[in-house]
């Protein structure tokens, strides 16, 4: 996007101007990062009933007043969301591991669940970091953030695979990590926070994408 220029999701995925695939790529990417706020505040909500009793459906309903208000300003309130949760620890954000059951054909094996994961990623991001171009000063910031990013969750997905080993833990908590580490207090409390930050971060940068790529353009 910075070497091109574009910043629209569906122009930087279709280069081609072809404006019905560009609409329909548009469109779905748009549907897929909608359903992931949707997907987050339900997590946000197993978190709340998981660790303070709260009913699942008022924790989700707080959350998405919270994501629509930081959403309403934009990029800027994307930014501060992930400000603020780094700040609270310097080993970053992590994503809800969710343990999906064997009644979803999506999540059939491991070779359908890695297609979807990647898949996901791959749009999802686009859509996220796009718009954020004309902000970013340097362009090694980006590969420096992808690398990261990258480090941090390879260590989430190690944590996950030795949680689900023989000696670990039970899986039928909604949020396994979180089941886990709640055997130590503080480490509970603390991959709670971190958690619902992540959540918290990845609702509300999907939530400005949408708005992003479905509002007014600029000339």
């Amino acid at each position: 996007s910075a070497r091109t220029g574009i910043e629209a999701m569906d122009a930087l995925i279709v280069r081609a101007d072809i404006p019905w695939l560009r609409t329909l790529v548009g469109v779905l990417t748009a549907a897929l990062l909608f359903g992931v706020v949707c997907i987050m505040a339900a997590g946000i909500g197993a978190l709340g009933s998981q660790m303070l009793g709260l009913p699942v459906w008022l924790g989700s309903a707080i959350v998405c007043v919270l994501i629509a208000a930081a959403a309403y300003f934009g990029i800027g309130g994307m930014v501060t969301v992930f400000t603020v949760g780094i700040r609270l620890h310097h080993t970053g954000l992590t994503a809800a591991a969710f343990a999906g059951g064997s009644t979803n054909p999506m999540l059939g094996s491991w070779v359908t669940s890695a297609v979807n994961y990647a898949a996901y990623n791959f749009f999802a991001t686009v859509g996220i970091l796009a718009p954020m171009t004309q902000h970013l000063k340097s362009r090694s910031t980006a590969g420096w953030g992808t690398l990261l990013g990258c480090v941090l969750l390879l260590a989430v997905a190690l944590c996950f695979l030795m949680v689900r080993g023989p000696r670990g833990c039970s899986i039928s908590a909604s949020l396994t990590l979180l089941g886990f580490v709640v055997w130590i207090v503080a480490a509970g409390i603390v991959y709670a926070v971190l958690l619902f930050f992540g959540m918290f971060g990845t609702s509300v940068s999907s939530l400005v994408a949408v708005l992003t790529y479905t509002g007014p353009k600029s000339a």
